[in-house]
């Protein structure tokens, strides 16, 4: 008897998912998956053949089948991609640095515009998604919401950062563990650490002029790069940014209850850090949001404004956590325009 079970059991490739068999009894994981990739996996009822649909960065989605004895295989279909051959599409550059503590090894990529000139020197773009919750980092094709983000910055004239800093998940119980009750205090540094290694030897990332976007708990982290390391991020824009005392549900389970850990709610809070902050800032809120309260953002304000510090502000009326419709196109098009008159073209 056999048990079948996706797991990640590749130790240079820790985020691949692999369908793996191994005897009930114990013994070795065999590997079933012959390419690598991120993919999805179907068995059969009879568990002999599996479909195994998979993609890199640099390979559309295919279609095998694929017996689990290892002995036969085919190929039924192919993502055509070749639209984006048209577009001058590249796929994103792997990108492997070490975390602020020096030994962990990170993981992100670099997004490049599509005329791409080494020469030049680019400003640079931090698009994060960080803490305990989800990874960003594209392993397939396309990627998530942050390397389309990403993607369409890129095309501005900015060489953009995705990175998954420790605390993620995803990886080994300890990797998480880093931020866990310190929510807010590791995340940033391994952020300016990656970007300082990649930039030593990438000539064309110009890291005098270097911004942060992020949305939701990236607009929380955007913030919290602002305020942290004001000196390196020069531009920030925060998207409805959340706050460690809201949304108990989220905060709760990686933060313990507000009297149980009052310091790290406390060394966390970006409120109590409107002081620091030295380059340009925008933040924007819907009124309707549910997810992350239009009230963080105004406690927010009202600490920057108490503190002199000037910043820009922009209110979407009626809208949720994720503008939508037309809301969505000016939203997206109020942060590309930010970026472009804070960090300016490419030199």
């Amino acid at each position: 008897d056999a048990l079948y079970v996706m797991a990640s059991a590749e130790r240079e490739s820790p985020y691949e998912r692999v369908l793996y068999r191994t005897a009930l009894k114990g013994g070795d994981l065999k590997r079933l998956s012959p390419e690598p990739g991120a993919r999805r996996v179907v068995m059969s009822p009879s568990t002999r053949y599996f479909v195994d649909g998979h993609s890199t960065r640099e390979q559309p989605r295919v279609w095998d089948v694929t017996s689990t004895d290892g002995k036969q295989s085919f190929r039924y279909a192919k993502a055509d991609a070749s639209a984006l051959a048209e577009l001058h599409y590249t796929p994103p550059e792997a990108l492997t640095v070490k975390a602020a503590d020096g030994t962990t090894q990170l993981y992100g990529v670099l997004f490049k515009p599509w005329d791409f000139d080494p020469k030049k020197r680019y400003p640079v773009i931090d698009v994060i998604y960080a803490g305990p919750f989800i990874t960003v980092v594209p392993w397939g094709y396309v990627g998530g919401g942050e390397s389309l983000i990403a993607q369409s910055l890129a095309q501005l004239g900015f060489v953009v950062m995705v990175l998954d800093a420790r605390g993620t998940p995803g990886r080994s119980k300890a990797f998480q563990d880093v931020n866990y009750g310190r929510v807010g205090q590791t995340e940033i540094p391994d952020h300016v650490a990656a970007l300082k290694q990649a930039g030593t030897s990438r000539p064309y990332m110009d890291l005098e002029r270097v911004g942060i976007y992020g949305h939701s708990w990236g607009g929380y982290f955007a913030l919290r790069g602002m305020l942290t390391a004001p000196e390196f991020f020069k531009a920030g824009y925060a998207g409805a940014p959340g706050a460690l005392t809201e949304e108990a549900i989220i905060n709760e389970p990686n933060m313990g209850l507000l009297t149980e850990n009052p310091e790290g709610y406390a060394a966390g809070a970006n409120e109590a850090l409107a002081g620091k902050l030295q380059g340009a800032l925008k933040l924007m809120h819907g009124t309707s949001d549910v997810n992350a309260t239009l009230s963080t953002t105004m406690r927010m304000a009202h600490a920057l404004v108490r503190a002199n510090k000037h910043f820009d502000l922009l209110i979407m009326p009626g809208e949720g956590h994720n503008p939508n419709g037309p809301a969505s196109r000016y939203y997206m098009d109020d942060v590309r325009r930010f970026f472009l008159r804070e960090l300016g073209a490419p030199r």
